[in-house]
């Protein structure tokens, strides 16, 4: 392969038509470089030229294709300049795959809340129809069964270099349709700048990640230009910043419940542990859904998921039979199944992180509960600091007792993300910290009364806790069983 076979001649900055070098691969982590290797250089924030250029030289690469740098070390190999080194990335993946990637309809679900869930279900529904794969904070899925081969990381979007060799596998393997969660970091980052989307699908936008994008107006333009891009989009308008996208892209299919648009959910009705009934009502259809998510805000969830399955060619009767069969994802709402140890209260493990999420947990949460809601929680370190008191002050206002524990402190000092939590609120008697999480969650049950639950939140799905040290593994679900596993005797 050479240069101009690989990346388009729009993302270089200077003609490469004549370069007659030959690449057997590709590469854009060091650690990865086999020889032969084109390697796609982005620049880090410890990024010293001289040293990286001479170790990528040394390790076998036969090329770098990298952004413009004034001063370079005298090198053996070809160096290519490019206008965005991160959209080069993109293509240069894709263009080992294009024959297998190309076969496949890509549909990207964005949005701050939601998107697991969405993404999940979707991918549920579309599989009725033909083989479909998922991607994204849960990791990588074929018709509902984890691809063993994927190494799951910290990232709701893999980067290229995992990303475009995980949707090849996925067309070997026969998938004609792929759901992907697209995150606000891989928008901006241009992980997927050589793929098109067929749909796009909106969920919603609340405070989050600013300490990457700065504000939410950056937070918001990341989302609607992924959006604007695909083919064709749908979009929740009770969330205000989905109106607003709506009404930039006429165009875009809407649904919603509190206001009229192109399908609205009617009748609601929450049956506790057992889900939630409405009617999908649109201008040609009308017909009834029984989700077994719980929690009302589901539902926008699963309109979003159901228009774009009807878009995509399913009929309400496969719609309804399939949602009947879709498990309830790992870490959402979770109840844990405790029956065998004959307590008397719930535990419910939710990934809500934000303080619209946690609003929405804890009042779903709420109407579960005979007793009292007690909440444990904390909040990411090295991020989103602003965010921090506002959670505190909605888990005050909304549960009877909270914990206020670690999650994921990475380099930051645990003492001042909790410090920050503090200052919103104001009920001393009411709230307790212990910094260690999981002494958090045995103390917590511990004290747990009859029809009580406890909520736990931020973690979900994660098998990991992330801290100063790194990460190492930390299950939620383990240490509830394990704990009342020892107290019963079980």
């Amino acid at each position: 392969m050479k240069i101009y076979e690989l990346l388009p001649t729009a993302l270089c900055l200077q003609d490469y038509q004549n370069d007659s070098t030959e690449f057997t691969g590709v590469s854009s982590h060091t650690a990865n470089i086999k020889k032969g290797d084109l390697f796609v250089l982005i620049k880090g924030n410890t990024y010293n030229p001289i040293l990286l250029l001479k170790q990528i030289e040394q390790s076998g690469a036969r090329g770098i294709v990298m952004e413009w740098e004034r001063e370079l070390p005298s090198l053996s190999l070809p160096v290519y300049f490019v206008k965005s080194a991160r959209a080069a990335e993109a293509y240069l993946f894709a263009s080992l795959y294009k024959g297998r990637i190309e076969r496949l309809r890509l549909i990207g679900v964005t949005g701050t809340n939601g998107k697991t869930t969405t993404a999940q279900l979707l991918a549920h529904l579309l599989s009725a129809q033909t083989k479909t794969g998922y991607i994204g904070t849960l990791g990588a899925f074929l018709d509902g069964k984890p691809i063993v081969a994927y190494s799951h990381s910290t990232m709701t979007t893999p980067t290229p270099e995992i990303l475009y060799p995980l949707l090849a596998e996925m067309a070997e393997a026969g998938a004609t349709t792929v759901v992907l969660e697209v995150s606000s970091h891989a928008i901006v980052q241009k992980r997927l700048a050589a793929l098109s989307f067929e749909l796009a699908l909106f969920t919603n936008l609340s405070e989050e990640h600013l300490d990457f994008h700065k504000d939410m107006a950056h937070y918001f333009e990341a989302k609607a230009s992924f959006v604007k891009e695909a083919k064709s989009a749908i979009i929740n308008i009770d969330d205000e910043y989905g109106e607003q996208l709506a009404r930039a892209l006429p165009s875009a299919y809407t649904v919603g419940i509190l206001q009229e648009a192109d399908a609205n959910a009617t009748d609601l009705n929450e049956k506790g542990l057992d889900g939630i009934n409405y009617t999908y009502q649109s201008k040609s259809l009308a017909f009834p859904v029984s989700l077994s998510l719980i929690g009302s805000f589901q539902v926008y969830n699963a309109m979003l998921a159901i228009a774009a399955a009807l878009q995509l060619g399913l009929s309400p009767t496969q719609i309804q039979r399939r949602i009947a069969s879709f498990p309830r994802p790992k870490g959402r709402m979770e109840v844990l199944p405790l029956e065998r140890f004959s307590v008397p209260f719930r535990v419910i493990i939710d990934y809500a992180h934000t303080p619209n999420a946690f609003t929405a947990s804890m009042q779903a949460a709420r109407r579960l509960t005979g007793g009292r809601l007690v909440v444990l929680f904390g909040a990411g370190g090295d991020r989103e600091k602003e965010k921090r008191a506002e959670m505190g002050r909605i888990a005050e206002r909304l549960a009877d007792f909270v914990y206020i524990t670690a999650d994921n402190s990475r380099t930051e000092a645990l003492a001042s993300i909790i410090k920050d939590i503090l200052s919103g609120m104001t009920l001393t008697a009411r709230r307790r910290v212990i910094t260690n999480r999981e002494k958090a969650i045995q103390t917590a049950l511990s004290e747990l009364r009859e029809g009580d639950t406890l909520l736990l939140l931020g973690k979900g799905h994660e098998a990991y806790e992330w801290d100063s040290a790194g990460l190492h593994p930390f299950s939620e679900e383990e240490i509830v069983y394990g704990y009342l596993s020892a107290m019963s005797g079980n």
